[in-house]
């Protein structure tokens, strides 16, 4: 083969074709198209077990809280009706004390209405009348608490007797402390070890404000107030200058005043879909290997084995792609300078803000359907016992120590951002650019990104979202950093975020 060879002839099983560039800048990558079918033989097997464990691995955290939801147990801080009982009082105490007032404040209502809304368990039910009681007074927490024995009651046929035995022990014992009798060492450590944050609210009750033992439960309102108004108002300028921007670039579009720099290569390639389909065998290996030695080493140690998985973008140099055509067909390059890059990543990620919002909307919707059809099919207005409303991250945050969050830290905002985006974007968008026009190599690549991630199918509106919009970023402007600062921006975001709310609670 020489370079007087016509380009548009198809590139041979060499690592790095000699055809040079068509007139229009464009070239055939790497491999073959031989190559590339071996490829997805491999590719759609590894990639379909690797979806399969991601969602085993949620229907088994669904199965486990549905099981945890029987047992009596604290509520942790990682589930949402902790979080919100322990928001609600230090809120609640908070503003009374910017009232100069001792009674219930006029926005205890609707705060308690969305504490209701979400206590799902008969145990959340029996802790919603520890908050009651806090918020207005102990007859009230006496009448919510006869509400909860009732409840058990009517359940008594359906839930494990030692369950209900159990609750309606605890709800004795509250009972009690509300109607101002003394509990033995016993029973505290009873309530203690039954509800943890609420128990120790319960048996709080009644004491000066000022005493060490309330103190830590119901001081902070105010860094809540201060920390999530201005999160609030982040959100709100964030929506704004987005829903801006993308009427911007969608103007743009329109008149065809924005130039897309990417250019897609000649169809004939294999090497970067092979780079994607290294990435997924590499993280099926993973998995088959965190499963075997979860609980030998430790938990940092386990996560901390991902990074090994960074080793799958270099694949293209072994395969013999020079290091400046790697970079350059990744996208690891700045023609225009990195600061105009990092920039256009932060204009599309605000400019996908809105889309966001609207994705997480949809994904909500279908949730609430699909437990409406649940409902209908079961002929029963809705769960007996449902599992606590948990985030995975704030459960890691909530129980991991401090060399654990830094590993998961580093994944979150470094390794995603860094990796993901090399894969997804760098190879796999570039190799579907080759054969298909923009919109759908976008969508493609969306799935398949979101298709990865271990979150439950309905709930992944949103990361697809997200990917489309870092598709449209590598297309405009050719390179890869913007995407990775977009990526980066949003995790760490959500990350600090978390791990705030998990510390001042």
């Amino acid at each position: 083969m020489t370079d007087q060879m016509p380009p548009e002839l198809p590139a041979q099983d060499l690592p790095d074709s000699p055809i040079p560039p068509r007139a229009d800048g464009r070239r055939t990558d790497p491999g073959s198209r031989r190559a590339g079918l071996l490829t997805l033989l491999m590719l759609i097997p590894a990639f379909v077990v690797v979806v399969t464990l991601q969602q085993c691995s949620v229907s088994n955290a669904t199965r486990n809280a549905e099981a945890k939801a029987q047992e009596i147990h604290p509520a942790g801080r990682g589930e949402t009706f902790g979080l919100m009982s322990r928001f609600l009082v230090r809120l609640e105490h908070t503003t009374r004390w910017l009232e100069s007032k001792d009674t219930t404040s006029i926005n205890a209502g609707s705060y308690m209405k969305s504490l209701r809304d979400i206590a799902s368990s008969p145990a959340d039910r029996v802790r919603l009348a520890i908050v009651e009681a806090e918020i207005y007074d102990a007859k009230k927490g006496r009448e919510a608490l006869d509400d909860a024995a009732h409840e058990l009651l009517a359940l008594g046929g359906v839930l494990d007797q030692a369950y209900v035995s159990g609750l309606l022990e605890d709800i004795d014992l509250l009972d009690r402390i509300y109607a101002g009798e003394t509990l033995t060492e016993e029973q505290k450590q009873q309530l203690l070890d039954h509800h943890g944050w609420h128990a120790r609210l319960a048996l709080s009750f009644g004491k000066d404000n000022n005493d060490p033992e309330r103190t830590d439960l119901i001081d902070g309102g105010g860094v809540l107030i201060i920390g999530l108004g201005g999160f609030g108002l982040l959100v709100v300028l964030a929506l704004i200058a987005g829903i801006v921007l993308f009427i911007v670039l969608v103007v743009k579009l329109g008149t065809g005043s924005l130039r897309m720099h990417f250019r897609a290569p000649v169809p004939g390639g294999s090497v970067y879909l092979e780079t994607f389909a290294v990435f997924v065998a590499s993280f099926m290996v993973l998995q088959v290997l965190s499963g075997l030695v979860e609980g030998r080493i430790p938990v940092w140690a386990q996560f901390g084995l991902q990074w090994l998985i960074v080793l799958s973008i270099f694949w293209p140099l072994l395969r013999g792609v020079s290091f400046t055509r790697w970079r350059a067909d990744m996208g690891f390059v700045a023609p225009r300078g990195v600061v105009r890059e990092i920039s256009a990543g932060l204009m599309v990620y605000l400019a996908s803000v809105p889309v966001y919002f609207m994705a997480a909307l949809g994904s909500w919707v279908l949730v609430l359907l699909r437990e409406m059809l649940r409902s209908s099919v079961s002929g029963e207005a809705g769960s007996v016992i449902e599992p606590p409303l948990t985030n995975p991250v704030f459960e890691m945050l909530e129980t991991s120590d401090v060399l654990t969050m830094i590993v998961l830290g580093s994944l979150v905002t470094l390794w995603a951002p860094l990796v993901e985006e090399s894969i997804m974007r760098g190879a796999l968008f570039r190799h579907l650019r080759s054969r298909m026009g923009f919109v759908l190599s976008a969508l493609v690549s969306a799935l398949l990104f979101g298709a990865l991630h271990q979150y439950d199918v309905l709930m992944l509106l949103p990361v697809i979202a997200l990917g489309a919009s870092f598709a449209f970023c590598r297309e405009w402007r050719g390179s890869i950093i913007g995407c990775m600062t977009a990526h980066a921006l949003h995790n760490t975001t959500i990350f600090m975020l978390v791990a705030w709310l998990i510390s001042a609670s």
